[in-house]
């Protein structure tokens, strides 16, 4: 029963994750029993990552991991995205605005 749980449970976790990318930044809701929304404003972003190793590779898949200024979610990772889109949301993440302080 423990390996059913194990197999499944990584599965459902995925089907539960959603995201939304806007100018405003980034926020994650993940959770299957527990919901947890993670809200990532854009000023509070201090750089990203896309990483692949060679399983994520060999499907195309990748990671997306976030870096914020604080100490409370330092780090923001999503998982299991498309490499390209993982880049493109990246790029878009880290673009500069007019309204950007210097």
């Amino acid at each position: 029963m423990i390996t059913v749980g194990g197999l499944l449970l990584p599965r459902k976790t995925w089907q539960n994750t959603t995201f939304a990318v806007s100018p405003l930044g980034l926020e994650i809701r993940r959770g299957i029993w527990w919901k947890h929304i993670i809200d990532v404003p854009r000023s509070r972003i201090q750089h990203t990552d896309v990483q692949q190793g060679p399983l994520a590779r060999y499907y195309g898949l990748g990671k997306l991991i976030v870096y914020t200024a604080g100490t409370e979610h330092a780090s923001v990772e999503l998982d299991g995205l498309e490499h390209g889109q993982a880049i493109q949301m990246r790029d878009f993440l880290l673009r500069g605005g007019e309204d950007d302080a210097v």
